[in-house]
């Protein structure tokens, strides 16, 4: 896909970016930054497989890693749950194997936040996870296709080289004329 984008601040202060295709228009509004990761949320309700992509889009156009956020710990659930209480796509899904759940970031899956009750595979199968679901904001597994919801988006910042730090501090070496 061919995207213009843009990187705006918003009346709220916080950052938005939109990028827009042909056939439809893409806002990521920018949540803030936790441990070295960005997380940033679509402004429209996609469908899975569509949120995925807007991950690797927002990646690609910033130039950096981006996916489905991976929820790993109850501080990074408080983090998002402190900015917004939206049900939207996280990472996790069993979509290789049904009942063994992965992180498409391919962070290990040793913390979860299911809502009572869940997964279940309501309805047949639901190989995908929605977070911030009923009143307990727990996590939902949920059906792939014909469900709609924010993606939410976890950016890993990369991280300046040791050159480039020296640089930036002013410590790089310089030479000395005779």
């Amino acid at each position: 896909m061919n995207y213009k984008h843009a990187i705006t601040m918003t009346a709220t202060g916080l950052l938005a970016y939109a990028a827009s295709t042909a056939s439809a228009d893409l806002t990521y509004t920018y949540l803030g930054e936790l441990d070295g990761h960005e997380y940033w949320v679509t402004d429209l309700e996609l469908e899975y497989y569509d949120a995925r992509e807007a991950a690797d889009q927002l990646g690609s156009d910033l130039g950096a890693t981006a996916y489905l956020a991976s929820i790993t710990s109850q501080e990074e659930t408080d983090f998002v749950q402190a900015l917004s209480l939206d049900v939207m796509w996280i990472g996790l899904n069993d979509l290789d194997l049904d009942g063994q759940w992965s992180w498409d970031s391919g962070e290990a899956y040793e913390y979860s936040d299911w809502a009572a009750g869940e997964p279940n595979g309501n309805v047949g199968d639901e190989p995908v996870v929605v977070m911030n679901w009923n009143d307990d904001y727990g996590w939902n597994d949920w059906k792939d296709l014909d469900r709609y919801a924010v993606a939410l988006i976890e950016v890993a910042i990369p991280a300046p080289g040791v050159l480039g730090l020296l640089g930036i501090a002013g410590l790089t070496s310089r030479r000395r004329r005779r």
